[in-house]
């Protein structure tokens, strides 16, 4: 059991950036011994296919295993307990019934003052600017309340504020209509009302389209969730932005610039009633706002609805309003249904209270805009039929007046729609008094989370199940998973993949880990989180962390599954190899997708704090570590603690010795400094690249890079270490003075990350985009052929570990970044400092004494008050 452990402790790789990756070149052999017994173990089994794996039992044939209740119990993805499991529709009552109360109290002084033009818009309007501040204050202060898709619902109600100050500016124009259509006769009234008018419009549209394009967007993005739940909700919200912008600016320009002749505006004068303004109406009888135009007749108001059909009138109100409503309700209503049939039909029960939230959420948000839009539009029509058996002056009557201002205070009251699915979907009573920067919360999608950890656990127990089939001499690598009481007639059995097992079966024999150790480590998953790279790839860690579990793409299986037993032969051929240990290959069909998982080791899984992590890949142009955006939550590499970056409060770390610096992954140009480690390691560790390098050259691959962890201690200066020339003069033995501790690396880890990108077209286009285009150094962009993309790394290593020696004709020497020497490298610089830095240290081992020596994440303590659980132990 020791020496399993181990081989645990010696893991060399955990942090990978998945790229995306097509097929490409194809391999070279490899000549590296050791390969010939996995080819054998795999043809004694039978027929193989392209990748030397054994061809997979047909669909009928395949295994059927049911997840029993004890294999339930030991999974721990995030999820609440399913106790009281039901659909809470109104968490907040005393938020409903004061919106409620606020609502009518407005809506009975539009009808008091009915007679006012603007009585209706007026009282609307106030009405949405109350609600959404009610909802924008919230927001604010409950970060437990910032959780996908609230923010989509705060932009809305951001928007239908933007919205009610609009329609407010209506009161400013005082729209008018034209004496005359016919661009031949003078226009005998004041003009600029017209004109006013379609900029109003204009900008009336864009907050308008924009506030139901973010409705769409939440559609689409339950509908992107149900089908990959691993996609970074970030990432889509950039997309989501820049299709609702593009679109809101298109549609603001057509209501403000459109022109079809004869006066055919497309924004304009919208009536409220249905009907088409006509040159005769007194304006003080036009009840409406500035958006899209109802168009303007020569006839009497009694000849409109004879001479203008309501399509015919209604035509831009079609194009700039009811067309994209009813498209946004539609897309909505058939996302809901689905997200039904998906999560309340089915899954795994620890995540049933998860999905009943989401369900909860959609449904209401959903719900309360498809009976808002059939409300709106059942007194629409009502106002329309109504008004059109009212003539001349009794078009102005009771009836006709109170139906317009009523019709006129529901648009203009948008913003208590947000209002109700705010207050109905959160609870104000949770986390009561806390203040929004005091909590730190997951603010990820909630559907997200319980398909993930549905798909987490069948992929956890798929892995188990696999894992006893190979040790029972078994080679099925297609299986068919059932929970427990599940029946299999129903189709909703879960297929699981397990490709070349017996391969990686040897990999963890190699190293160590039996099959009742792995089945183990994955007894309980933690760390659920994206990786920081561009393809930001999912990945979940085992109870103990030192395994990775983490999603890839369908090209990176297939070449993972291609390089198998070259790759097996190599680590049984090198096991001092710091290439990525991969423990299994695998892949799972849930709801119609595939999702493609690889297990791989932590090389970080037994280091308690981590300072500096380097991403070094040998290239230098873009090679610089981003900041992260200002207000957002971050771990200080030093302390490991929560912090906001950007704030000016609580910058200072807990020891008192440093500043917060955010914990993230630093790149070629962040290093500026050589590895301080023996020179005898040094030439070890550059060797053993070179040989893993050349190997990844032989199978056609790039982009790969050194991953490099360094722990940071501090050193304390002993007395006396430092001499003073004793002829100083006394003021200059007062100004000079000697520092009580030093701080600097004191353990080192690597593994080379990434190496599941061949050379295919889209890295050729990528570097034809940054060489000619962007005018980038082609010999410092990351996107290089294997052979000069493996020279130039060997280059880059030999800098980084201060190696002499060097490849003859390796055309990358003196390439920048020049790194700096330091004068402390090794033995030859230590020999005089004994008592601090022992001469035999090593890569894992180059302490100085117990006495002199601290974790910097430790609290800083006086001479009396240290203890040796501050201490890192010789």
């Amino acid at each position: 059991m020791h020496e399993q452990n181990q081989s645990l402790r010696d893991i060399n790789s955990y942090y990978a950036q998945g790229q995306s990756t097509t097929p490409g070149n194809p391999y070279y052999g490899h000549n590296g011994q050791g390969s010939q017994p996995f080819s054998q173990n795999v043809q004694s089994q039978g027929r193989v296919d392209e990748y030397g794996q054994p061809f997979s039992n047909a669909t009928n044939n395949a295994n059927i295993h049911v997840i029993d209740k004890e294999m339930q119990k030991q999974f721990r993805g995030r999820t609440k307990r399913s106790q009281n499991s039901k659909i809470h529709w109104m968490e907040n009552k005393k938020s409903q019934l004061m919106g409620l109360c606020w609502t009518m109290a407005c809506l009975g002084m539009a009808m008091a003052f009915y007679n006012y033009r603007w009585a209706g818009l007026v009282a609307g309007s106030i009405n949405t600017i109350v609600c959404g501040m009610a909802v924008v204050i919230t927001y604010n202060m409950k970060r437990e309340w910032h959780q996908h898709p609230n923010p989509i619902v705060h932009m809305r109600s951001c928007l239908s504020i933007f919205l009610a100050i609009c329609l407010l500016l209506n009161i400013l124009v005082d729209y008018q209509p034209p004496s005359t259509t016919d661009p031949a006769l003078p226009d005998t009234t004041n003009g600029t009302t017209q004109q006013q008018c379609r900029n109003l419009a204009g900008m009336t549209e864009f907050f308008f389209f924009s506030s139901e394009a973010w409705g769409l967007m939440m559609a689409l993005d339950l509908y992107s969730s149900l089908n990959d739940p691993f996609k970074s909700y970030k990432r889509s919200m950039k997309f989501y932005h820049a299709f609702v912008w593009t679109s809101s600016l298109v549609m603001a320009i057509i209501a403000f610039r459109v022109d079809l002749g004869d006066g055919d505006y497309a924004g304009g004068f919208f009536q409220v009633d249905g009907r088409a303004i006509s040159t005769f109406d007194n304006k003080e009888n036009l009840i409406g706002f500035c958006l899209a135009s109802s168009g303007v007749t020569n006839k009497n108001a009694e000849d409109n609805n004879t001479v203008r059909t309501f399509l015919n009138i209604q035509k831009w109100p079609w194009i700039l309003l009811y067309g994209f409503v009813i498209f946004v309700l539609i897309v909505s209503v058939t996302v809901l249904i689905i997200a039904w049939r998906r999560l309340y039909a089915g899954g795994v029960p620890k995540t049933y209270n998860i999905r009943l939230g989401v369900l909860n959420y959609i449904s209401l948000f959903t719900g309360a805009m498809v009976f808002y839009w059939l409300f709106l539009l059942f007194m629409y029509m009502s106002t329309y039929f109504v008004t059109r058996n009212y003539k001349g002056e009794d078009s102005i009557s009771l009836v006709p007046m109170i139906m317009r201002q009523f019709f006129m205070f529901l648009v203009a009251s948008k913003g208590y729609l947000e209002y109700i699915i705010w207050f109905a979907v959160n609870n104000t009573k949770k986390n009561r008094g806390s203040k929004s920067t005091d909590v730190d919360v997951d603010l990820s999608p909630q559907v997200n989370l319980a398909l993930r950890s549905e798909i987490l656990f069948y992929t956890t127990s798929g892995i188990k199940q696999a894992v006893q089939e190979v040790s029972r001499g078994m080679t099925t690598t297609e299986m068919f998973l059932l929970t427990d009481g599940q029946d299999d007639k129903k189709g909703k059995t879960i297929k699981f993949w397990s490709y070349a097992p017996t391969t990686f079966r040897t990999i963890r024999e190699t190293f160590g880990i039996s099959d009742d150790v792995y089945i183990n480590l994955f007894s309980a998953t933690t760390k659920e989180r994206f990786s920081e790279g561009r393809s930001g790839a999912f990945m979940f860690y085992s109870a103990d962390e030192s395994i990775i579990v983490k999603t890839m793409s369908k090209e990176e299986c297939e070449l993972l599954r291609r390089m198998a037993p070259k790759y097996a032969s190599y680590l049984v051929s090198h096991p001092q190899s710091l290439m990525t240990k991969f423990y299994g290959c695998h892949a799972v069909l849930l709801y119609g997708k595939m999702y493609y998982f690889v297990v791989m080791g932590n090389i970080f899984a037994n280091t308690q704090v981590i300072h500096h992590r380097y991403d070094i890949k040998g290239s230098w142009e873009d090679r610089n570590a981003r900041l992260p955006k200002v207000g957002g939550k971050v771990t200080c590499r030093y302390c490991n603690a929560r912090y906001t970056f950007g704030s000016t409060k609580s910058q200072e770390c807990g020891d008192g010795l440093n500043f917060h610096e955010p914990n993230i992954v630093l790149k070629d140009n962040d290093l500026l400094t050589k590895v301080r480690i023996d020179p005898q390691a040094s030439n070890q560790l550059y060797d053993q690249l070179c040989f893993d390098s050349d190997f990844l050259y032989e199978q056609g691959i790039m982009d790969y890079s050194l991953l490099m962890g360094v722990q940071s201690c501090e050193y304390y200066v002993e007395p006396g270490i430092v001499g003073f020339n004793p002829n100083m003069h006394p003021g200059s033995t007062f100004a000079t003075q000697t520092a009580i501790s030093v701080n600097g690396p004191a353990l080192y880890q690597f593994g080379i990350i990434d190496f599941l990108q061949q050379w295919t077209l889209e890295k050729k286009m990528e570097r034809f985009w940054k060489q000619y285009i962007k005018r980038k150094d082609p010999d410092g962009i990351s996107a290089i052929p294997p052979k000069q993309y493996k020279l130039r790394f060997q280059q880059k290593m030999s800098q980084v570990f201060a190696i002499s020696k060097a490849i003859a004709n390796n055309p990358f020497i003196g390439q920048p970044p020049i790194l700096l020497d330091v004068f402390d490298q090794g033995l030859s610089s230590t020999r005089n400092n004994q008592h601090l830095i022992p001469e035999n240290g090593s890569v894992l081992g180059g302490y100085t004494t117990e006495e002199s020596l601290r974790h910097t994440s430790a609290p800083v303590l006086s001479e009396n008050e240290r203890d040796a659980t501050h201490l890192i132990p010789r």
